[in-house]
């Protein structure tokens, strides 16, 4: 049974991995998207989700949603032409992570895993140190004062307790003025 299991678990996790369609050595072919290589000539089509930067070497009416790495909710069209614009998100190059809408193209891979714009936001997420927020640091010193607030009542209600029940036993008031402090500072 636990054979079959990771039998299953094998085939599911191969159709889940992502592949992409390449010319290498003249020949297209269907590869996984862990083994693209700087240099390698993508052919993307509605519906991918692109695995690497790239140039655009040709294209047909290609729209690609880059959300994921701008946040923007229009699809942009993509050209196969450089322009010179001052712009950071080029409008010839594909990215990794982001999704193609509409089109198709072919694709020079020029960056992979860490080094694609995608990978760069995910180091830099992973190395930012780990700060806490401004609504973290309030809470911290809210409840530091609403703990000192606590501790001062304590003490004053205890003091206060034991000093008003003279009829117990000195024990007896101690233990009713600890609880009478601990209830007030709850």
């Amino acid at each position: 049974q636990e054979w079959k299991t990771d039998k299953t678990l094998n085939a599911l996790r191969d159709l889940s991995a992502p592949h992409v369609r390449v010319i290498r050595d003249g020949q297209e072919q269907e590869i996984a998207s862990v083994d693209l290589v700087p240099g390698d000539l993508m052919l993307i089509q509605e519906g991918v989700k692109i695995p690497a930067d790239g140039q655009i070497i040709s294209c047909n009416d290609l729209c690609v949603d880059e959300s994921s790495l701008t946040g923007e909710a229009e699809g942009v069209w993509k050209t196969s032409t450089a322009e010179q614009t001052s712009e950071y998100w080029r409008k010839d190059q594909c990215y990794a992570g982001t999704l193609v809408t509409q089109g198709n193209a072919t694709v020079r891979v020029t960056q992979i895993g860490a080094g694609t714009e995608y990978g760069k936001i995910g180091m830099n997420v992973a190395t930012a140190p780990e700060e806490p927020t401004p609504l973290q640091k309030q809470t911290g010193s809210l409840v530091k004062l609403c703990a000192g607030i606590a501790a001062v009542l304590f003490a004053l209600v205890g003091v206060f307790t034991y000093a008003n029940i003279p009829d117990h036993a000195p024990g007896d008031r101690l233990i009713e003025s600890i609880l009478s402090g601990i209830t007030l500072a709850m």
